[in-house]
């Protein structure tokens, strides 16, 4: 069981446990998802990083669904078109428009 002493003040990702681990973040995505290619002393390893700090994957309803624009000018036609075109798509994706 993990100990609140040895997790980090903000919460972890899966960048932390490749840093942790010593392996990349894709070698940690493939543990956690159960895929191959991944060597069993690494596998156990990134295994026991995940179970000690308590790592959960995000969720689809965890993860943002609202998406930025920032542009500088909106005199020119191609920030005025960028953001006509944005506008239809989020509807079509499920992320939020305003």
């Amino acid at each position: 069981m993990s100990d609140a002493r040895d997790r980090p003040a903000t919460p972890v990702t899966i960048a932390y446990i490749a840093e942790s681990a010593g392996v990349s973040v894709p070698t940690v995505s493939k543990v956690i998802n159960g895929r191959s290619g991944v060597a069993a002393d690494t596998r156990a390893r990134v295994e026991a990083l995940v179970n000690r700090y308590g790592y959960r994957k995000s969720t689809p309803a965890q993860r943002s669904t609202t998406m930025e624009l920032v542009f500088d000018e909106l005199e020119h036609m191609w920030g005025s078109r960028s953001s006509a075109g944005c506008s239809g798509w989020p509807g079509r994706t499920g992320w939020v428009s305003c």
